[in-house]
């Protein structure tokens, strides 16, 4: 409801009369003045986001939404890893000024089993390097990673670590890995999770000579990969299963806290929809509207439900394509006739409950090590919700809350002699509505209501059922003295409206131009004495 100005009820006007004393005199006046004013659309009934005119101004709902995604940080994830490296001497040597340490190549065995991986393309992450010298003269470190590489360029650094004082000097150094394109295919480019890598330690030229025996530690290395977060990676993911259980919002008729909808002509779909290069093979265990107001659940039935649903892997075009890859989707149609969709929607939920069984490559390694995922994949179930806007309500019932502050003090209370509040409505829907009020204090809590027995009747109908013109109706709400009391400490109002179709048993299809006009105006007679 859209509100045009906000509640006023002018009991200051009375201290106007508070000044004048005169013999004792009493009279009653009468103040009638607007509160609210408001305009009714389907849009306050269901988000307009999801409502759709037709060529003919019909309206109908679609509804797309994403209830379920897998997070893929199980194929995505490198967790932050730190390796080890002491650096003894191969045998006895006497370290010249300029000599380099004869070193063998040495690796990084990743754990992440049981995912094997071949390549990384990283997104952001860093490479920590520490570096422990244990030397009594400065070294040259270098260190070079052949097959981690940015725009072709291997990755190398090259440091002086200063001499041993008295026993050790430590390198710190940081360096951003994004960008770079990574193999852990090993030295001999077969195996997966290994990423080899070369160091050459050299004595400084200003050193001086020194004596080291075989097997005397020289330096130690730590090499730190932290916050890895890829932009790409291939292998093979391995066969895993995993269970899901979650909650999504279902906000499409969240603005009904009541009552039954029957709709004319559901269509359901949902897809389940593949953006990783791995086959999957899913199992929807459960899939459950909840309505939180009312603690109704209704269980969604359907052929798919329990029953294993094998989608194939995405389509790789590559990593410098545009696109670099297509999702593979499969579509199941839900309708009455396969389906309880009626009693499903008519539940008017507004979470869906959900439990998802999924194996990934359940026919094992069928790709050959050449599983794949980028950045942005996910493996998602969508619903699709298409229906005309044609429906038979009884006892619907829309909540709305407004602002009220009616300003008055207590001794104009004291004056109150009675009155009403008066609704005005034109209705331009072939609905009747029930109209109550609630006042709520400031901690949000109900003092009070005030109905009416009057409907607000619905417009009129033609020959197909399509409105025409608006209906007017009067209601009136009695206030009492002790009701009025309580308006002193209202601050908001939730007016509830209680929808029935006319007629009761048609459907009825809703048109863009359907409104509901209301004003609301206070009508009160208070004691005055002077």
């Amino acid at each position: 409801m859209k509100t045009l100005y906000k509640f006023l009820l002018p009991f200051t006007v009375l201290a106007l009369f508070a000044a004048c004393k005169r013999d004792k005199a009493e009279w009653d006046i009468g103040i009638t003045a607007p509160i609210a004013k408001s305009s009714l659309t389907i849009e306050d009934m269901i988000p307009g986001s999801y409502v759709v005119a037709n060529t003919d101004s019909s309206l109908r709902i679609v509804y797309q939404n994403t209830i379920y995604t897998l997070p893929v940080d199980s194929f995505l994830n490198l967790p932050d890893t730190t390796f080890y490296l002491p650096l003894n001497s191969p045998t006895n040597l006497t370290l010249t000024p300029g000599t380099q340490v004869p070193l063998p190549a040495n690796q990084m065995n990743f754990m992440l089993d049981p995912t094997k991986l071949t390549r990384v393309v990283i997104r952001s992450g860093n490479l920590k390097m520490k570096v422990v010298n244990l030397l009594p003269q400065d070294v040259i470190f270098n260190y070079t990673i052949n097959k981690a590489r940015k725009n072709g360029v291997p990755f190398t650094a090259s440091e002086v670590v200063g001499m041993a004082n008295p026993d050790s000097a430590i390198l710190l150094r940081d360096f951003d890995l994004a960008g770079y394109d990574i193999s852990l295919t090993g030295a001999s480019g077969f195996q997966t999770n290994v990423l080899p890598y070369q160091l050459t330690p050299q004595i400084s030229p200003d050193a001086s000579a020194y004596n080291v025996t075989t097997g005397q530690m020289l330096m130690k290395m730590y090499t730190t990969f932290s916050n890895m977060k890829p932009e790409f990676v291939e292998g093979y993911f391995g066969s895993q299963a995993v269970t899901y259980e979650d909650t999504a919002v279902f906000n499409l008729l969240k603005q009904f806290v009541g009552g039954t909808l029957d709709l004319q002509d559901i269509k359901l779909g949902l897809s389940m929809e593949n953006s990783i290069g791995a086959d999957i093979k899913a199992t929807i265990k459960s899939l459950k509207g909840v309505n939180s107001k009312t603690g109704n659940t209704v269980m969604l039935n359907h052929p798919i439900i329990n029953m294993p649903l094998n989608i194939d892997r995405a389509v790789n075009y590559g990593y410098t394509s545009t696109p670099q890859y297509a999702p593979v989707v499969k579509n199941y149609p839900f309708t009455n006739a396969t389906t309880n969709l009626a009693a499903f929607v008519s539940n008017l939920p507004d979470r869906i409950e959900y439990k998802v069984d999924l194996k990934v490559n359940p026919l094992g390694n069928v790709s050959g090590g050449k599983d794949f995922i980028y950045s942005d994949a996910a493996i998602k179930i969508n619903m699709d919700l298409d229906m005309p806007l044609a429906f038979k309500m009884g006892g619907l019932t829309l909540a709305d809350t407004i602002d009220y502050n009616i300003n008055a003090k207590e001794e104009d209370i004291d004056r109150y002699q009675g009155g009403n509040f008066k609704l005005f409505a034109a209705n331009g829907f072939p609905l009747d509505a029930r109209v109550q009020l609630y006042l709520i204090d400031e901690s949000g809590m109900v003092m009070d209501s005030i109905f009416s027995t009057s409907l607000i009747a619905a417009a009129p109908v033609n020959a197909n059922f399509k409105a025409i013109g608006q209906q007017n109706t009067l209601i009136t709400f009695a206030v009492s003295t002790d009701k009025a009391d309580k308006l002193v400490n209202t601050k908001r109002v939730v007016v509830k409206a209680v929808f029935d179709t006319k007629p009761v048993s048609q459907y009825l299809t809703m048109y863009s131009n359907y409104k509901l006009d209301l004003q609301l105006t206070s009508d009160f007679k208070f004691r005055m004495k002077l």
